[in-house]
Formats: structure tokens, C-alpha cells, sequence
């Protein structure tokens, strides 16, 4: 059966052999206040989700992530099974791309593109800055000079952040934020 463990494997493997590769893989990253958590990120120049179903997962939940995940990542891919694909292809937004994972009979499982993700028109800087920490928007509302209080929320910050930044400057800002937290985590 494919599942999202070995769906999973899998989708690192093909993400990790594409060119150019991406400069970090991460599993499990938390949005929007933890409201939500995509399967797979890629970085590139920006986040890439990707969110796995397989053949027993509930499809229809992809209505409510989809939320989410189009408010906090520049592009969205859909990474499913046969079973899934008709459903998926009807009711998942247009811009998303959607990769079908198939069971080969050699035991090997295979990934192809049904249709190719696009630049997501619901991305949201205040959103996507909400997968930061407090203590890393405290330091980016420093560097570009935004007086902030103790007493600020995520929210707040964010906020802020968000009217004093481009759109570019902030995928660029929550993707160096995020590497950078990876890099930080590996050498504890």
C-alpha cells in the first residue's frame, strides 16, 4: 500500500535528484500558528509545498490545508495515488501541481507530473511570516530598521514586517530564516 512513509522516502529522493537541486528538504514545517503542517518543503528561492496522500489518507481534507498552504507558500504540489487522482485533478486549486505516485511491480514506486505547479496568486507575506519564531522576527524587524516592543505578538510583528517588505524580499527573508534555523539545529 502506499502510504506517506513510503511515499515519502520516495518524493525525497526524486525532490533531492531534481536540477537544480534544492538547497535544503524539510519534513514536517509548521504554518500559520502550527493550524497547519506541510508533509514536504523544498527551498529553492522560495518554499515549495509539498503535501502527500496516499491511498488510505483523506483526500478531502486537502479543502481545508489548502488554506494555508496557499497563504504560506509561493508554490503548492500535490503529491498522490491513482485512487486520489480524479478527485485531485477536480477539486484541487488550479495552480497547484500534482504529482501521481504509482506502485511499479517491481516494488518500486514511480512519480510523474500530471500537471505542473504555477505561481500561487493567494501567497500572503503576513501569513507566510507566521512560520518564523518570535525571536527571528524580533531580528529581521532589527535589521530593517522597525522599532518593535517586548510586549509585540508574532501577529504584530509579522504584520509589520509584512507592510515594510516586497513579496520577493520576504520569500527571500523566510527562506534564508529558515535555512539558517536548519543549520543552526544541525550543529546542537
Amino acid at each position: 500500500m502506499l502510504n506517506d512513509n513510503n511515499i515519502r522516502v520516495r518524493l525525497i529522493d526524486f525532490l533531492t535528484a531534481k536540477r537544480p537541486a534544492p538547497l535544503s528538504i524539510i519534513e514536517e514545517l509548521h504554518i500559520d500558528n502550527g493550524r497547519a503542517i506541510a508533509d514536504v518543503v523544498t527551498i529553492h528561492n522560495s518554499l515549495h509545498c509539498y503535501e502527500i496522500k496516499g491511498e488510505s489518507d483523506s483526500i478531502k481534507r486537502i479543502k481545508t490545508q489548502a488554506n494555508f498552504y496557499n497563504k504560506s507558500f509561493s508554490k503548492v504540489t500535490l503529491v498522490t495515488t491513482k485512487n486520489h487522482l480524479s478527485w485531485a485533478i477536480k477539486n484541487s486549486p488550479s495552480f497547484w501541481g500534482i504529482l501521481l505516485v504509482e506502485q511499479k511491480t517491481n516494488d518500486s514506486i514511480s512519480l510523474k507530473y500530471i500537471r505542473k505547479t504555477n505561481n500561487n496568486p493567494y501567497f500572503s507575506k503576513e501569513v507566510s511570516l507566521m512560520m518564523l519564531w518570535k525571536d527571528e522576527l524580533i531580528s529581521i524587524a532589527s535589521d530593517i530598521k522597525i522599532k518593535t516592543r517586548s510586549s509585540y505578538t508574532r501577529n504584530e510583528l509579522a504584520n509589520l514586517i509584512s507592510r515594510s517588505l516586497s513579496k520577493e524580499k520576504i520569500l527571500e527573508v523566510v527562506r534564508n530564516t529558515i535555512l539558517t534555523r536548519k543549520i543552526l539545529r544541525k550543529a546542537i
